[in-house]
């Protein structure tokens, strides 16, 4: 049985294949994350003594395998290829192609395609430009129309414009209150002296009468003295003429 040609990830190829999308990378080698993830350091660490040439050989190797897995998803003998096997091997050949294979299965950026051209392609001075969180964080930053930052800034004009005006009438009413309690103030320090005013008045009238009703007394008790006196002399009178 004839081996069959392996596809490119993304391209326009002569057989009338659909595209992958990232999703389906996604689901199709999630499992792969897991297994590849728990390696331990000391593959890692041996897989980083290789030399350039070996990277740059495991590299087209693990380009066209990937292809060839994920475009005809079939051996040559035509049964079901053990993916993860061969991403294995390719990946405890070379630490840095391996996280970086791991990094674009999983990659569900907006860049995404650019990522799976330059795997095809092989271009590993393209994939080290990518910059995967920052196509992320672009991907989820909301892209606003100039007509609605224009609403916005509209909207935050409109928001100054009532606090400055909200500002203003609290400064107005403030001076107001200020004023009505100055003249009310005013108003109690005017009655207050009139009543003192008043009380002076009385006070002079209370003299007054006090001395009058002092010298009406006076008078009147002279008067019963006198009364008294008299009285008694016409009795001492009446009393040697008997």
């Amino acid at each position: 049985m004839g081996f069959q040609k392996p596809a490119p990830l993304l391209g326009g190829g002569a057989a009338a294949q659909e595209t992958p999308t990232s999703q389906q990378y996604q689901e199709k080698f999630q499992s792969l994350y897991t297994r590849f993830f728990n390696q331990t350091s000391s593959e890692e660490s041996s897989d980083e003594d290789g030399g350039s040439g070996r990277s740059e050989l495991a590299a087209a190797n693990a380009v066209s395998a990937v292809s060839t897995a994920s475009a005809a998803g079939v051996t040559q003998a035509g049964e079901p290829t053990d993916l993860s096997r061969q991403l294995h091997n390719l990946i405890s050949s070379n630490s840095e192609l391996g996280s970086r294979l791991l990094s674009l299965l999983l990659v569900s950026s907006g860049n995404a395609k650019e990522i799976i051209c330059a795997v095809n392609k092989g271009d590993l001075d393209g994939l080290k430009k990518l910059d995967l969180k920052k196509s992320q964080l672009e991907s989820q930053s909301p892209a606003y129309t100039e007509k609605e930052l224009h609403e916005f800034k509209k909207v935050e004009l409109e928001k100054r414009r009532k606090n400055t005006e909200a500002s203003a009438r609290f400064r107005v009413r403030k001076k107001q209150r200020q004023y009505e309690k100055a003249e009310k103030l005013k108003q109690l320090n005017a009655q207050i002296s009139e009543l003192y005013g008043t009380i002076d008045r009385l006070l002079d009238e209370n003299k007054f009468w006090k001395d009058k009703l002092e010298d009406v007394n006076e008078r009147k008790s002279r008067e019963m003295l006198d009364g008294i006196k008299r009285r008694r002399l016409k009795e001492k009178e009446a009393a040697v003429s008997n």
